[in-house]
């Protein structure tokens, strides 16, 4: 969870489904947390689908896709995906990228159909 939180800017928020409208790394964090507790083994994995970044202004805004270990790939080998996470990002201190905005949206996609940002 600490790796985690240097993920996300102070001002961070996002709407992390089931839990809702999140504001603030801290909260952000605090809710992952408690979430997790009951199944600290679960696991997410996801492939970064597009990036669109504008370098000058040191912003940028990502589609990310969860893959769900199983399920990851239709019968004629194109990835699957049983969610995405739409992110914005700000270039912080040092040049590093962290989150300022995340979403999360379920539906099953493939890599033909995912969204864009």
């Amino acid at each position: 969870m600490q790796l985690l939180a240097h993920c996300f800017t102070n001002d961070a928020a996002g709407d992390f489904q089931p839990m809702g409208l999140i504001e603030g790394r801290h909260a952000i964090i605090g809710s992952f947390k408690e979430f997790r507790r009951p199944w600290p083994w679960m696991q997410h994995f996801a492939d970064v689908l597009e990036i669109k970044s504008d370098e000058e202004k040191g912003v940028a805004e990502m589609i990310v896709g969860r893959v769900i270990p199983g399920n990851s790939h239709t019968q004629d080998g194109t990835p699957l995906y049983g969610a995405h996470y739409r992110m914005r990002l700000r270039r912080e201190h040092e040049g590093f990228w962290q989150l300022t905005w995340s979403e999360y949206r379920p539906g099953w996609f493939n890599a033909n159909e995912a969204p864009r940002v």
